[in-house]
C-alpha cells in the first residue's frame, strides 16, 4: 500500500481533514504515527478510516521525480 505522509509526530492534522477523521482520533498526530492520505480521496482507505499509522509500519519511502523535456 501506498499512501502520502499528510501530518508527521507533533503537527495538527489538516483543517480540511478534522471533520472526517474517526472520532476517537486526536487532531495532534501523536509520537510515533502518522497521518495517512491516498491519492484518490473519495475511494481510498487512509488515515481518515483506519486511524494513524505507527513509525514500525512503514516499511519505505518512495522519492520520485517527475522529469519533461517540454
Amino acid at each position: 500500500m501506498v499512501k502520502r505522509v499528510a501530518a508527521i509526530p507533533g503537527e495538527n492534522v489538516p483543517e480540511h481533514l478534522v471533520e472526517q477523521i474517526a472520532s476517537q482520533l486526536c487532531p495532534v498526530v501523536p509520537m510515533e504515527q502518522f497521518f495517512l492520505l491516498g491519492d484518490n480521496r473519495n475511494r481510498s482507505y487512509d488515515s481518515r478510516d483506519m486511524g494513524y499509522v505507527p513509525r514500525a509500519s512503514i516499511v519505505g519511502v518512495i522519492v520520485h521525480t517527475l522529469m519533461s523535456d517540454i
